[in-house]
């Protein structure tokens, strides 16, 4: 069990276990939601980094280039997504992803695909939770 962006999952998996279109969907997803304030924070390097190690360098290096040359744009992105069908995959490349989102400030690039992620995965969404500013 883990505790991860204020869900708890409990997958019994690790990054090293999912497989190549799993590792594909994490990296778009974690490439989307770094991009999306168009810059990185020195605690969003930190988690990657763990990201990183966690993979390794030479499949993470391979996963971004091949990631960087097919997805395109949200569609593309996307569809990536819609392929990971092992529920524990789904949940640990969502709360490996919200973790970084929220190791600082969620800006609202980052908001709409995190939802559609948390949708169509049928996710708790912490973002959900959070207030909107309106009272």
């Amino acid at each position: 069990m883990s505790q991860r962006s204020g869900a708890v999952y409990h997958t019994g998996m690790d990054i090293a276990d999912l497989d190549s279109k799993e590792r594909l969907a994490l990296v778009a997803l974690l490439e989307a939601v770094i991009t999306a304030d168009r810059s990185i924070s020195e605690e969003e390097e930190f988690q990657l980094a763990e990201i990183i190690d966690a993979l390794g360098e030479e499949t993470y290096r391979k996963t971004v280039e091949f990631v960087d040359n097919k997805v395109e744009d949200e569609d593309d992105l996307k569809a990536l997504l819609e392929d990971v069908e092992r529920r524990e995959a789904q949940e640990l490349i969502y709360a490996t992803v919200m973790d970084v989102a929220m190791s600082d400030v969620v800006l609202g690039g980052e908001v709409p695909i995190l939802d559609w992620v948390a949708k169509t995965w049928s996710l708790q969404n912490p973002l959900e939770s959070l207030p909107d500013g309106d009272s």
